[in-house]
């Protein structure tokens, strides 16, 4: 946002820099995000009792605010950020830390003059000392710094009441040695830091200057005047720091500022239940409110309990949308797309169901057609277009760019360490008194070194390596599950138990002894009818696919033309009743069942489209690296699978046979055995073209994504 001049002075000036990540040798490392609301809250406390009549600011921290607050010119300046020995970090575009010399930091804070009329500056960071020193040597007077890293609860209240202190007319050495005292009086905030360690830890500077100056001694009572930046907008303040996730969320606001001269309009962020897609959105809606990035504001909109389980029309979407952004008499998309107009706004939607995911996306692509608003959207599968034809499938976890402004991106799972990291920190480190690392001891490990410990540890349970499986979500059920039952082997047991229930597809088994009823259950639209539209009959096809398997797109026209074709030679454009038992149990049921005994063992992979094109399996492997491969059905020869595999040199297709009695063998195999096993899992790990490919090994299984 243009900041303007303001020609009256501040009295107080709160600068707080949070950023995301710090870039060091063109790599991104996360940064611990800081509790600057609390803190905040604490300031605002502290000049309210108070009572004086005092213009103050609040705004964040970058080399821009802190040259225009030189120029304003203010009596006291607080910084709450990180630190280092050599400098400050501020902010700059998108959440990347700005490293500030306190060379620099002097230069700017003088403001071109020769001397700083600033009386006070509270740096509120860790190992501030160097910097306090910087300040000191531009003239200002009065200086509170750290010589260490200080724990939050006791940086807070030493700084609420050094404030309530000064503006009650003590001295700056009074206010001072009152906040000291306060923190040396408190509870212990934590195992192993001491109140008066900490207090300890804070420094006036300079030592030996003359620190009994009553800066606010001519204030009189009245009311505040706040004059920090107006934040617009609805959203929910509150922040949820995700490990690791500052980076991912660094290139997903760069795609969304409005400040980048890019025409990305749209980011979709997909992926499975529990993967941390709600935080991100949160995350980034605070971020960009709490800095009005986007002039007329930031709205956060929940479709979670509204549209959880009901079917509803985009018009449905955009009246819930407009009333949770406060706005009213607006009765569908059109009269919310004119109202966003040209406004620089930004929406957030998420928690949809995935029953809507098309009709929100329908909703977005009206409501971005013109004007400057960009839509953040959450959804477990990657968002449905009428044109979705167009776009570009996107198998990994990078961010792809779309020709149409669209730009979509799967949440990357986590990694074993931070999984480790966040069950130490959920389980309130009471996991460490159970797990036992041989010969070695924990408490004289450092805090990384335990994690990494615990880490080995706990990845000899079935209930880090193959239920957790990177989602943050398991790893928070995990957590709490321990903290009830104080057991590991028994948090792997009701873990298994929950996603059992409701993390796996609830796949519709057809036995030799039901298929006949299933069978007559698929015709039960068509019993009175002579002739069958083959229109109607493919519909019926993909429609029962789709309730057997609980997948959203089942087979392409041009696959479901080559699939009825064989109804009646293909020769009518109408087929018989007749005819249809025979196709069932030649072909559609033969597929059915080879599908159901694939799912026996990866059934933790939902199927997202099932093809018999050869080429379009290779298009999908195109850039991808050796190794990677998919799962096809065989065109000739009904109920083969075919895994069409990346080479370092070439395409490989190998024919799997399933038989009736769910065993699998290797087509083709160099010796001409017959080798069967009793799932394609086994199959896989032990022929020895094809091991490599096992799922914990490679990334994970893919059936083949078409367009229905």
């Amino acid at each position: 946002m243009d900041r303007k001049v303001v020609k009256k002075k501040y009295d107080i000036v709160y600068l707080w820099a949070n950023p995301l990540v710090r870039e060091f040798n063109n790599t991104l490392h996360p940064i611990t995000h800081l509790n600057v609301t609390d803190e905040k809250k604490c300031f605002r406390i502290a000049l309210e009792e108070s009572q004086k009549k005092l213009k103050y600011k609040i705004d964040s921290a970058t080399s821009d605010s802190l040259s225009h607050i030189a120029l304003t010119g203010c009596k006291v300046l607080h910084f709450t950020g990180h630190g280092a020995k050599g400098g400050l970090y501020f902010e700059a575009e998108n959440g990347l830390a700005h490293f500030i010399a306190p060379k620099f930091l002097k230069d700017l804070i003088m403001g071109g003059k020769d001397e700083c009329k600033i009386q006070l500056v509270f740096v509120a960071a860790c190992n501030s000392i160097n910097v306090g020193k910087a300040f000191v040597n531009a003239g200002i007077p009065h200086v509170v710094a750290s010589t260490e890293e200080i724990e939050d609860t006791c940086t807070k209240k030493f700084m609420q009441h050094f404030y309530l202190a000064l503006l009650s007319s003590r001295t700056v050495s009074e206010a001072f040695k009152h906040a000291v005292n306060l923190v040396r009086a408190m509870p212990d905030p934590a195992d192993h830091v001491k109140s008066t360690d900490e207090a300890a830890k804070f420094i006036l500077l300079p030592p030996r200057g003359d620190h009994d100056k009553r800066i606010f001694q001519q204030t009189s009572e009245g009311n505040l005047t706040d004059m920090s930046p107006k934040l617009n907008g609805r959203i929910n303040q509150t922040h949820r720091e995700l490990t690791s996730r500052g980076s991912y969320q660094y290139k997903l606001m760069n795609v969304l500022n409005r400040r980048n001269n890019n025409n990305y309009k749209v980011v979709n962020i997909h992926g499975p239940k529990g993967i941390g897609k709600t935080v991100l959105a949160e995350n980034i809606a605070s971020y960009f409110y709490e800095r009005s990035s986007f002039t007329d504001g930031v709205y956060f909109i929940d479709f979670a309990e509204e549209f959880d389980a009901v079917e509803l029309k985009t018009d449905q979407l955009a009246k819930y949308a407009a009333e949770a952004m406060g706005i009213k008499d607006i009765t569908g998309f059109k009269g919310l797309s004119g109202y966003l107009g040209e406004k620089e706004i930004l929406l957030v939607f998420d928690g949809i169901g995935d029953q809507h995911e098309y009709k929100l996306g329908k909703l977005v692509k009206n409501l971005t057609r013109r004007g400057n608003t960009k839509i953040l959207v959450t959804s477990r599968r990657r968002l449905l277009l009428a044109d979705s034809k167009k776009r570009k499938n996107n198998v990994d976890s990078k961010l792809v760019t779309l020709p149409d402004g669209w730009c979509d991106s799967r949440v990357p799972y986590l990694k074993d360490k931070y999984i480790s990291q966040l069950l130490t920190i959920w389980t309130s480190s009471t996991i460490c008194n159970e797990v036992k690392v041989p010969g070695v001891d924990l408490n004289c490990l450092s805090g990384r070194q335990v994690l990494k410990a615990i880490w080995q540890s706990l990845a000899k349970y079935p209930l880090v390596k193959k239920l957790i499986q990177g989602i943050p979500g398991r790893c928070r059920l995990a957590a709490h599950i321990y903290k009830r039952t104080g057991c590991i082997s028994k948090t792997y047991d009701r873990l298994k138990e929950h996603i059992d229930l409701e993390e796996r597809p609830k796949i519709v088994r057809i036995t030799e002894e039901n298929k006949k009823e299933e069978r007559e259950n698929f015709l039960n639209e068509f019993k009175h009818q002579s002739n069958i539209s083959l229109k109607a009959f493919k519909a019926r096809v993909n429609s029962h696919f789709k309730e057997l398997f609980r997948t959203k797109r089942a087979f392409s026209e041009r696959d479901l033309n080559a699939f009825v074709a064989k109804l009646n030679n293909g020769s009518s454009t109408e087929l018989k009743v007749r005819a249809f038992k025979s196709w069932w149990e030649d072909i559609y049921w033969p597929i059915v069942r080879t599908l159901q005994y694939v799912l026996r063992y990866w059934e933790e992979n939902i199927i997202k489209g099932i093809s018999f094109d050869r080429y379009h399996a290779a298009d999908l492997l195109q850039g991808k690296s050796s190794g990677t491969f998919v799962l096809r059905l065989s065109g000739s020869q009904i109920s083969k699978i075919v895994v069409v595999l990346k080479t370092e040199n070439e395409i490989r297709n190998c024919l799997i046979t399933c038989t009736s009695d769910g065993h699998f063998s290797l087509d083709d195999r160099e010796d001409k055995k017959n080798i069967e096993y009793d799932s394609l899992g086994n199959l896989v790990m032990s022929e020895s073209s094809l091991k490599f490919l096992y799922p914990d090994k490679l990334k994970r299984l893919n059936f083949n994504e078409t367009s229905s």
